[in-house]
C-alpha cells in the first residue's frame, strides 16, 4: 500500500516539475526571444509619391508580418507558421452585408414602382389630396416644433457656455490653491529621488531598444524658422550614437521635406520588465505613486 502511494506522489511530483519546465520553457521565449523590426521611408518633395515599409519576426519566422505604405495606400500582412492571416475579413464581411442590403433596397423599391401603376388614376387621385391635406397639417406642426427646438437650442448653448466658463474658473481656483501642494510634492526629497530612479531607468531602456543600425538622409524646412531649429536640435542627439549615418541638411528659407531613413533593431520584453520590477522594488518609488494616487482621489 505505502509503495503504490509512493509511486503515485512520485508520478504527481514528475508531473508537476514537467509542467514547471513548460512554463518556465515558454517564459523564457517570450522574455528573451527578441522581436526584430527592419524598416526603411522615403520622403519626396510630393507627399503622394513617398514609400514606407516596416518588417518583422519573431522566433525563426514563427510570426511575422509587414506594413506598407505605397502610392497613397496602406497595406498590411500578418503569417503565422508561414501562413497568411487575413486581417481584413471583418470589413469584407462588412462591405457584402451592405451590397446585400443595397440589393434588396433596389428590388423593393422596383416592387414598389410597379405596384404603383397598376394603381388606378381615380384612386390615386384620392391618396393624392389626402396626402396634401396630411402634408399641410404636419408641415405646421413641423414648423411649431422648429421654433420650439431654435428657443431650446439657444438656451441649451448659453447654458453650456455658462457652465464651461464656470468650469474653468473653478478648475484654475483650484489650480491656485494646488500650487503650494505640487511645490512641495515636487521638492519633497523622496519624490525627487523616485522621479530620478525613473529617469535612469527609461534611459537604460532607451539604449537597450535603440537600434543597432540606423541611416537617416533629411533636407527639411518649414515656415517657422524656429521650428526648423528645434528639429533641427533634436536629430543632433542621434549624432553621439551613429555618427556619420546621419546627414542632415536644415533649410531656413524654403519649405520642404525630403530625405530617406532606414533602421534595423531588436526588442525584448525583458528589458521592460526589469524596468518595473527595479521600480517596484524602490521604495521610495512605492511611496510616490502612493502619494499620486492620494492626490488624484
Amino acid at each position: 500500500m505505502l509503495h503504490i502511494l509512493w509511486m503515485l506522489l512520485k508520478i504527481i511530483g514528475i508531473i508537476i516539475l514537467v509542467i514547471l519546465g513548460l512554463v518556465l520553457v515558454v517564459l523564457g521565449v517570450v522574455f528573451l526571444v527578441p522581436l526584430k523590426y527592419c524598416g526603411s521611408a522615403e520622403l519626396n518633395k510630393e507627399i503622394e509619391r513617398s514609400t514606407a515599409t516596416v518588417k518583422f519576426s519573431w522566433l525563426l519566422h514563427l510570426i511575422s508580418g509587414n506594413v506598407t505604405y505605397i502610392d497613397k495606400r496602406l497595406s498590411y500582412e500578418l503569417r503565422v507558421l508561414g501562413k497568411k492571416i487575413q486581417l481584413d475579413k471583418a470589413n469584407e464581411r462588412l462591405a457584402e452585408k451592405a451590397e446585400g442590403n443595397l440589393a434588396k433596397k433596389i428590388t423593393e423599391d422596383e416592387i414598389s414602382d410597379v405596384n404603383s401603376e397598376v394603381i388606378s388614376d381615380e384612386i390615386s387621385d384620392e391618396i393624392s389630396d389626402v396626402n396634401s391635406d396630411v402634408t399641410e397639417k404636419s408641415s405646421e406642426k413641423k414648423a411649431e416644433k422648429q421654433v420650439k427646438k431654435k428657443k431650446v437650442k439657444k438656451e441649451s448653448i448659453l447654458n453650456k457656455i455658462k457652465y464651461t466658463f464656470q468650469s474653468i474658473c473653478d478648475k484654475i481656483k483650484m489650480l491656485k490653491q494646488k500650487k503650494d501642494e505640487v511645490e512641495a510634492f515636487l521638492k519633497n526629497e523622496v519624490h525627487k529621488s523616485a522621479f530620478g530612479k525613473l529617469w535612469k531607468e527609461f534611459q537604460k531602456l532607451l539604449k537597450a531598444l535603440k537600434p543597432n543600425k540606423f541611416i537617416l538622409n533629411a533636407h527639411f524646412g518649414f515656415e517657422d524658422p524656429s521650428l526648423t531649429g528645434k528639429i533641427l536640435a533634436a536629430l543632433s542627439m542621434l549624432y553621439p550614437f551613429y555618427g556619420d549615418n546621419i546627414r542632415i541638411q536644415p533649410d531656413f528659407e524654403n519649405v520642404i521635406i525630403e530625405g530617406n531613413i532606414y533602421l534595423k533593431g531588436k526588442i525584448r520584453v525583458i528589458h521592460a520588465v526589469r524596468m518595473a520590477w527595479n521600480l517596484v522594488w524602490n521604495k521610495n518609488v512605492r511611496i510616490t505613486l502612493k502619494d499620486i494616487l492620494i492626490w488624484f482621489k
